[in-house]
């Protein structure tokens, strides 16, 4: 008996934090480049794998072009004035720079259009709030998929994401944020051709939502 007072009482606390919850719809944008990542899985196997630093540094070196588009829409949600949660899901367009292996040790350059696709989870926390405006920082963790134009072919990696938020007028929200990756998936059929390829983006930009 106690256990099922208990669970109604997180039910009704749950719903009551949704019903809540302010939601947004917004846009991303981005600069962002594609990385050459390392994990390479063997014939009818799926392998997860965390992402070097060192990667990200060769990334912005190798491919200094590239650029996102993302409409989002989501929930943020305050626990009082100085800290918060929020999801978005989103979808977009991105166009990067592609490094094609040519040899052992060389690489070619290539342009890649991608339809992408993510979800994030972030929390917030607020160092001023004073009504109509707040600033503060965020940091979380977000999934994102991409899906090659002309190559037809699948790609995702986890990645964390941080950075400035301010709140203008109690409607507007912008944010500068860096999202980096964290770790990639590969999944491999029976010929060890790719059914889920690397993404290890590196990605910079700014969004803009409107709170309802």
């Amino acid at each position: 008996m106690k256990r099922k007072v208990i669970a109604i009482l997180f039910a009704v606390c749950a719903l009551s934090s949704f019903l809540q919850a302010r939601f947004f719809i917004g846009i991303d944008g981005a600069y962002t480049a594609k990385g050459l990542s390392s994990n390479v899985a063997s014939e009818n196997s799926v392998k997860i794998k965390g992402v070097q630093t060192s990667l990200i540094g060769d990334t912005i070196q190798n491919n200094p072009e590239g650029f996102l588009f993302n409409f989002v829409l989501g929930t943020e949600h305050f626990y009082g004035r100085y800290f918060g949660i929020r999801w978005d899901i989103g979808v977009g367009y991105s166009d990067v720079i592609d490094l094609m292996s040519e040899t052992s040790d060389s690489f070619s350059k290539h342009r890649t259009s991608f339809l992408s696709s993510h979800f994030n989870f972030d929390l917030l926390v607020n160092f001023v709030n004073r009504g109509n405006f707040s600033f503060g920082v965020f940091g979380g963790i977000g999934a994102e998929h991409r899906y090659g134009i002309e190559s037809k072919m699948n790609f995702f990696g986890l990645v964390g994401r941080g950075g400035f938020s301010t709140l203008l007028n109690n409607h507007h929200r912008f944010d500068i944020f860096a999202s980096l990756p964290v770790a990639d998936v590969v999944w491999t059929d029976f010929n060890g051709d790719h059914k889920l390829a690397p993404l290890s983006d590196v990605t910079l930009g700014v969004s803009y939502k409107y709170i309802f």
